[in-house]
């Protein structure tokens, strides 16, 4: 089915809409707060033991289909429900859906791999035969020998790459779960949708910008603070991080629907899932 953003007679969302988005996403998380955090712990728990080798690489591929399940779960407590740990992995029982969303997950991997190789395009050739033996090899350690303006560039690429992958597949992701749309196609209109819905979308990143400062202040002291404290402070930080990135899931999910329509008949508004 071809899915539209709102129809162009009508006037493009205001700034004040972002707002309104951060508070159905916050309502939406205050329904049902432990079974959604149980999602984003096992999440992080996924995310922190494929931090490298192939496993790291297995994981950003199929970091979509998880985004899909996030936002399945989101769909479930707008409607009234409960979501499950199954609900984390539901994007993995159905191959098609999950072909295009592995897809998008290469498709930003490639990104950003674009981006750090025209970064270092220029220094590959300063790269110690022997140092670049052992980064191939896995060998954490190498890194710390690295030239850091070289590391600097390579870490600004990567983001850059990453965050323009992560631009594309904002809202390419719930329309290829939510209205099986192809890649192609679930990029485009996403696009068009984010490009017309500027004004709220600006409001709120920088409204999550704000909120996500206390975690990053948590994280100077830990890695500024002695073991004892980066011990004391990790639970907390973990925490932090779980809810900001549920917050992240919710207002994408809120926003999604105000732009491009609920997935199913609208349930229940959001404002009455708490009450």
């Amino acid at each position: 089915m071809n899915v539209q953003p709102k129809p162009a007679q009508q006037p493009p969302p205001g700034f004040g809409r972002g707002l309104d988005w951060l508070r159905q996403g916050s309502v939406l998380l205050a329904a049902q707060p432990l079974r959604l955090l149980l999602l984003g712990l096992v999440l992080q728990l996924l995310a922190g033991v494929s931090q490298a080798g192939v496993l790291g690489f297995v994981f950003l591929l199929v970091a979509p289909a998880f985004g899909a399940g996030m936002l399945q779960a989101m769909q479930l407590v707008r409607a009234g429900g409960r979501p499950t740990l199954a609900s984390l992995f539901v994007a993995f029982a159905a191959p098609a859906s999950l072909g295009r969303l592995v897809l998008l997950g290469a498709l930003g991997i490639g990104f950003a791999i674009i981006a750090m190789a025209m970064v270092l395009s220029g220094a590959a050739v300063e790269f110690d035969p022997a140092l670049l033996q052992r980064l191939e090899a896995g060998d954490a350690s190498a890194v710390t020998e690295l030239d850091p303006a070289l590391l600097q560039g390579a870490l600004l690429g990567l983001g850059f790459g990453m965050l323009l992958a992560g631009t594309l597949a904002y809202y390419a992701v719930p329309l290829s779960w939510f209205r099986g749309l192809s890649v192609g196609r679930a990029i485009v209109q996403g696009l068009a949708g984010m490009v017309r819905a500027w004004r709220p979308l600006l409001v709120l990143g920088l409204m999550l910008g704000l909120l996500s400062l206390p975690g990053a202040i948590l994280l100077a002291f830990s890695l500024l603070g002695g073991v004892g404290q980066s011990v004391f402070l990790t639970l907390p930080m973990l925490l932090l991080v779980v809810a900001f990135q549920l917050l992240l899931f919710a207002t994408q999910y809120v926003s999604f629907v105000d732009i491009f329509g609920a997935p199913e008949s609208p349930p229940q508004p959001l404002d009455q899932l708490v009450a």
